[in-house]
């Protein structure tokens, strides 16, 4: 084992550690459009729709609505219209 060069597991242990933070910036980037999206809907959706100028807006209303209107209902508890919106921006964000 003394003899193993450890050039190679570190840097596969350094490819992960780079790979998660990539992962977990990704993760804050779409949570943020997401409360941004309920927060400030208009605002924000114009925002992505210039980035993404190929969504259907009708869809992303519909999504911000009922995640609006779910975080309204029940600020304690986040329920499938929220989560729906972020799988829809991590599609989008691919």
């Amino acid at each position: 084992m003394r003899d193993l060069d450890p050039t190679g597991i570190r840097a596969a242990l350094e490819e992960r550690r780079a790979r998660a933070a990539l992962e977990a910036a990704r993760f804050r980037m779409i949570e943020s459009w997401r409360a941004r999206l309920i927060a400030q809907p208009l605002e924000t959706l114009e925002e992505l729709a210039r980035l993404h100028p190929h969504i259907d807006r009708n869809a992303w209303h519909s999504a911000i609505a009922a995640a609006r209107a779910e975080q309204a209902q029940s600020a304690t508890a986040a329920g499938g219209a929220p989560r729906q919106l972020f799988r829809m921006l991590r599609t989008l964000f691919q």
